[in-house]
């Protein structure tokens, strides 16, 4: 028996009645055929969900015009985009994603670069790696200049090499970190190493999916990440590669094979 999914949005009834119509019309004509209908609103963050459908239901009775205005806002807004960046996750196949060491420029970093990397599992290496930690040890521990660690921390982690993991693909022009949900900006980052993903896992041992925050308890609401059933593995690479003693700049390799085409990173 073939099965079909019909998906609606529970705003109001209109969706919900025609999705039923559409149902009864191919359970009438076509007797082998398995029909379901699939509430999306039941899939995204319940907060959001909660909000649209009970915004929907009062203005769309009192002040229809500005739920107009709202609706068309939304297909271009931030909603949009979010959507719009999981929709095209959700389609990659697992050959699209990369895993990637990731090395800051040692260029002063912006405020919210710094808060990046203080989030992130971040490793300092290089030659100057034991007295980088030890001046951020002192920074943090030291009374005398506790006022002022935030921007001396701030500077040493521009000076140090700062390495992290992420598993990268590309949306349209732009170079996405699924791991941090974000998009990578390789004009103040570089790649020093990177390989498919899918020298290490494949079909059966990762996929791309939606993670609930009942999964992933850091996670606010509902988002795309590759998930993968043997995490040693990944650990394994990172170890490895982290460490390496290269620092060559890979990002316009990484740029190449995966543009198939010879392409140079221009910086300015």
């Amino acid at each position: 028996m073939r099965k079909v999914m019909i998906f609606y949005a529970s705003y109001g009834g209109g969706h919900l009645s025609a999705a039923r119509s559409i149902k009864e019309n191919i359970e009438t004509n076509y007797k082998d055929v398995e029909v379901m209908l699939v509430d999306c609103m039941y899939y995204v963050n319940k907060f959001f969900d909660k909000v649209t459908t009970t915004a929907y239901s009062e203005m769309a009775k009192k002040i229809p015009q500005t739920w107009g205005k709202v609706y068309w806002h939304a297909q271009s807004g931030p909603i949009a985009q979010i959507s719009t960046t999981s929709n095209k996750l959700l389609s990659k196949k697992l050959n699209e994603f990369y895993l990637a060491i990731i090395e800051n420029r040692q260029e002063l970093l912006s405020d919210e670069e710094y808060e990046e990397i203080i989030r992130k599992d971040k490793t300092i290496y290089g030659d100057n790696k034991e007295e980088v930690e030890d001046l951020i040890n002192k920074v943090q521990t030291d009374e005398q200049i506790k006022n002022f660690a935030p921007d001396l921390m701030k500077v040493m982690f521009s000076l140090a090499q700062v390495r992290y993991l992420a598993i990268l693909t590309m949306i349209d022009n732009d170079v996405y970190d699924i791991g941090s949900a974000k998009f990578e900006n390789l004009k103040r980052n570089k790649i020093v190493h990177f390989d498919n993903l899918t020298t290490l896992y494949n079909e059966s041992n990762a996929r791309v999916k939606y993670f609930t925050p009942e999964e992933e308890p850091q996670l606010t609401q509902r988002t795309v990440l590759v998930d993968i059933d043997d995490e040693s593995i990944i650990q394994a690479y990172e170890n490895e590669h982290i460490h390496q003693e290269k620092s060559e700049d890979l990002t316009s390799d990484f740029f190449t094979e995966v543009k198939g085409k010879p392409y140079t990173l221009k910086r300015k």
